[in-house]
């Protein structure tokens, strides 16, 4: 389980101006630019830890979802200290659960959690000893 990478939203549920989609594991970054179509850059000027502006689009429904933006932050100096891949998005529902539907489709070693609100990407911080004793 722990070679898996997983997406699962980080937003509360419900509707809201922005909503977060994580993904996280070592095929994070890989399965992001399958799903995310930069506007102004290349992938090898997506710089650690700075958001880019891009497009999330579905290759199978050849449709486009949402404008986001996206972040990178390689591992170890991430939360899961795994890679981990965000997505800021449109806080509907309806979107990101679509952007976490897509990722099924990318290829094994990946998963959706049973529930993605079951705190898959805040266990993975637990067992990497990034939390704090006082907050498990």
């Amino acid at each position: 389980m722990l070679d898996e990478t997983i997406i699962a939203i980080s937003t509360p549920p419900g509707y809201g101006g922005l909503g977060i989609v994580r993904l996280s594991g070592r095929k994070a970054l890989p399965i992001a630019k399958k799903i995310f179509r930069l506007r102004r850059k290349t992938w090898r000027e997506v710089e650690p830890r700075a958001f880019v502006l891009g497009d999330i689009y579905d290759d199978e429904k050849k449709g486009w979802i949402d404008e986001a933006f996206l972040a990178y932050f390689p591992a170890p100096r991430s939360y899961t200290r795994e890679d981990v891949v965000e997505i800021s998005c449109h806080g509907s529902p309806v979107v990101l659960e679509e952007v976490v539907r897509l990722e099924p489709r990318l290829g094994p070693g990946s998963r959706i959690p049973v529930s993605s609100r079951s705190g898959p990407i805040f266990a993975g911080g637990s067992i990497s000893s990034r939390l704090k004793r006082s907050m498990t």
